[in-house]
């Protein structure tokens, strides 16, 4: 995915505009739940293919 639709898949998941949607401006907390639902979704597009 470009890095335009990762900033739109994150806004959609989180419920973010696009001023919040920035790493540069999230939390350390916020940061770990972005880093888990990337993992999840990778562990979804593996065992769906």
């Amino acid at each position: 995915m470009k890095k335009w639709q990762a900033y739109k898949w994150m806004e959609a998941k989180f419920g973010l505009n696009s001023q919040q949607a920035h790493i540069a401006k999230f939390s350390e907390y916020m940061c770990n739940e972005l880093i888990a639902l990337c993992e999840n979704s990778l562990k979804k597009n593996k065992t769906a293919s």
